[in-house]
């Protein structure tokens, strides 16, 4: 299912995804809450899991930049959730590496290189390089990080 394709609204839910976009762009992370919470609740009114786990992952990443950590971690672990449960194996990579870097801003880097293993299976599994080498790199970031 594409995003919003279920949506009634699907301007709207188009719109909101864009304007949180440009507001976390520009750096105006708190803003950007707004049009991503008014995204999700048109997606959960419309069924479009997409759509919900777009706004989702974008109401993380505001939350992650705004310092707001326990917010983050729920967002982005909902997001997960959907995506596995969707298939949608490439955008769970790249939450998993959100996720990853949060546990490794909360102090908990056991729990951030399971993350970045885990994406990292998925970006070669999905043939998908760039992911791939940044994982590579974050994962050598946080094992000289613990002294590994």
């Amino acid at each position: 299912m594409g995003l919003f394709r279920k949506s009634n609204s699907n301007q709207e839910g188009r719109q909101l995804l864009d304007e949180g976009g440009r507001l976390a762009a520009s750096g105006a992370h708190r803003e950007a809450l707004v049009p991503y919470g008014k995204l999700l609740e048109l997606c959960r009114e419309s069924g479009d899991r997409a759509g919900e786990g777009a706004a989702l992952n974008g109401l993380g990443t505001a939350h992650y930049n705004l310092s707001q950590f326990p917010e983050a971690l729920e967002h982005w672990q909902k997001a997960l959730a959907l995506w596995r449960e969707m298939g949608n194996r490439a955008v769970e990579g790249r939450t998993l590496n959100n996720l990853a870097w949060l546990y490794e801003q909360l102090g908990r880097p056991k729990e951030a290189l399971e993350q970045f293993d885990e994406a990292l299976a998925i970006a070669r599994e999905a043939g998908d390089r760039e992911l791939e080498g940044a994982l590579l790199e974050s994962i050598e970031k946080v094992r000289q990080g613990m002294g590994a």
